[in-house]
């Protein structure tokens, strides 16, 4: 939990009952880290514009999300280009017509 007033903040630190005082520059460093939001209808979450700035991440962006624990994690996808040779892209075609033609019949 973070307690703040005017110039300074206290943030506990993990797994430790000390007290960390933090400067206003300092706080705006961890919320980029750790920004508390809220969950909307239907479970929508707005990514806060800072973050989605940072991470270039635009309308239509597809991310991928994780349960780790109990945590959720999200991360933008970044599709892995592959290289195919020409026969292996011929085989891959044959088999989809294939099976559409299965599917169909």
């Amino acid at each position: 939990m973070l307690f703040s007033s005017a110039r300074v903040s206290i943030v506990p630190i993990a797994q430790s009952s000390r007290m960390l005082l933090l400067s206003e520059f300092a706080i705006s460093q961890i919320i980029m880290i750790g920004k508390i939001i809220r969950m909307g209808k239907k479970g929508t979450v707005v990514i806060p514009k800072e973050v989605r700035d940072s991470l270039h991440l635009a309308e239509g962006t597809p991310l991928v999300l994780e349960v780790r624990d109990s945590e959720i994690v999200m991360r933008p996808l970044i599709p892995e280009r592959v290289k195919l040779k020409s026969e292996t892209i011929q085989k891959i075609v044959r088999e989809a017509k294939r099976e559409e033609l299965r599917l169909e019949g």
